[in-house]
């Protein structure tokens, strides 16, 4: 094992997951990633894989203030709160978010 590889081993998330971000952002495969920032590609693969395995329980909300008629689906909460949908895309989100709060 180089030295850069034994190095790379040891780092955790607060170093790989800046260069996953930078990765998606560049629009380009992890393995031309690591080569043009001379990391370790199965490293970088590991890394990737449990950062999209904790992405995935997150589902992005907007939060707007939209009229009650123009909503198509609206769930009361036992504490009051109220989740009113929109738009079809939310709405096809829904069974997704309702698993989550099992």
């Amino acid at each position: 094992m180089t030295d850069t590889a034994a190095e790379e081993t040891k780092r955790d998330q607060n170093f790989w997951y800046p260069h996953i971000e930078n990765c998606k952002r560049a629009g380009i495969s992890g393995a031309k990633y690591c080569r043009e920032h001379d990391l370790v590609c199965s490293q970088f693969l590991y890394w990737r894989d449990k950062y999209n395995k904790n992405q995935s329980d997150f589902i992005g909300v907007k939060v707007s203030r939209r009229n009650v008629a123009e909503c198509l689906c609206s769930l009361e909460f036992p504490r009051g709160q109220k989740l009113m949908i929109h738009n079809i895309e939310c709405l096809r989100m829904l069974p997704k978010l309702l698993e989550l709060t099992k």
